[in-house]
């Protein structure tokens, strides 16, 4: 696949996507990374063929499995059966007994069983999701773009996607957009920027990732204004990445980080190796459909160690109405060598980052041990005499 793209200079103009070239080889995994209003979803729109660019060129090979948004070729009147046939269809799958083991696959894999052959208007997103997401990665389509769609659903559904779509590595070209980091970088091999509708990165997805965040740290974080910027902890160790807060979903939000002796330790020390308790305080001033919560901590290099999310933990809550709340996050052991960390705050609903602000920064001091890394895990070493 190639795109290329001629300058114009006209003024009063404004152009969604302007320099953007590059090309993709077969087999290749790559992440479109970039705020929102990058162009992002503009660029898989014009890929996938819903668009042509008004200057330039795009040359695909191949059919094209496109998920982008959650009704990705659905009819809501047609059941899922008769919808997941007939994109099946479009697909490439022959009818007769090819279409017949087609569709008992994206059955099986939906889980949607009992609800196969009642129509898509009484869908839930989720359901709609898994469905467009089954049809696709089961059409065999060479080429597969995926904006977004997996943030609807579940954390143990968005685990068997990424299983479905690792397996298919190396045969089928992925363009993957997601603000789920963790996942980019799981999945994706190289990284593009998009910033502006202008391509500014295009290489390794650790780096693209590192530049992403770079670029919207102090000053530049979403809906972060001045102030808020200069009140970002400075420091060995600090908050990474956008600063977000919907201020018509999110209320006051207060955070604080206690040892496992029972100290509050807001900005301080915390014992080598022992227990911590992250206690934060927020109000929802509306309703939240999957509330998930997470406390990411960075290093003084500002990597990214650990996200300790109550998605993976149990799932999340779920309909949660507006109100005052306090969540614990107890972590019976911190495994940190020494070094002064910083923490974030996160709330998101499904896939949307409610709030994403800096936590408190602490401490560990150095215990006197050998330690071989920045991160120890609980473990022990036991030694046999075999002669």
């Amino acid at each position: 696949m190639q795109i290329g793209n001629e300058a114009g200079a006209e003024r009063g103009i404004f152009w969604a996507l302007r320099d953007v070239e590059f090309s993709v080889r077969e087999g290749e995994s790559v992440a479109l990374l970039g705020l929102n209003g990058a162009g992002k979803t503009t660029l898989l729109n014009l890929v996938a063929g819903l668009g042509l660019p008004d200057r330039g060129r795009i040359v695909t090979q191949g059919r094209i499995g496109a998920m982008i948004g959650l009704a990705s070729g659905l009819n809501p009147r047609l059941t899922g059966r008769e919808n997941a046939e007939l994109n099946l269809s479009v697909l490439g799958v022959a009818q007769g007994r090819a279409m017949t083991e087609a569709l008992e696959r994206v059955i099986d894999f939906t889980e949607l069983t009992e609800v196969i052959d009642a129509p898509i208007a009484t869908y839930s997103a989720g359901m709609r999701m898994r469905l467009a997401f089954a049809v696709a990665a089961h059409g065999e389509a060479p080429l597969m773009l995926i904006d977004e769609i997996l943030a609807v659903g579940d954390y143990r559904f968005r685990q068997k996607c990424l299983a479905l779509l690792s397996a298919r590595r190396g045969r089928t070209t992925f363009f993957l957009v997601s603000h789920a980091i963790t996942d980019v970088e799981r999945f994706c091999d190289r990284a593009l920027l998009l910033e502006a509708g202008r391509l500014v990165f295009d290489g390794a997805v650790t780096a693209g990732v590192e530049r992403y965040e770079r670029a919207v740290e102090i000053g530049s974080g979403i809906g972060e204004t001045g102030a808020q910027a200069a009140d970002r902890p400075e420091g060995p160790a600090r908050f990474r990445g956008p600063a977000v807060r919907m201020q018509n979903r999110v209320g006051a939000v207060a955070a604080r980080l206690i040892s496992g002796a029972g100290a509050e330790r807001t900005a301080g020390q915390l014992a080598p190796y022992g227990a911590a308790t992250v206690e934060i305080n927020f109000e929802l001033t509306g309703p939240v459909r999957l509330l998930h919560l997470a406390v990411p901590i960075w290093d003084e290099q500002g990597r990214r160690l650990i996200g300790l999310s109550s998605e993976i933990a149990h799932g999340g809550w779920r309909d949660v109405a507006p109100g005052s709340y306090r969540a614990r996050l107890d972590v019976p052991m911190l495994g940190l060598a020494s070094g002064t960390f910083a923490t974030g705050i996160v709330l998101h609903d499904a896939g949307e980052v409610l709030y994403r602000q800096p936590g408190p920064c602490f401490e560990i001091a150095a215990t006197g041990r050998t330690s071989f890394g920045t991160v120890s895990l609980p473990h022990d070493w036991t030694l046999d005499q075999l002669t």
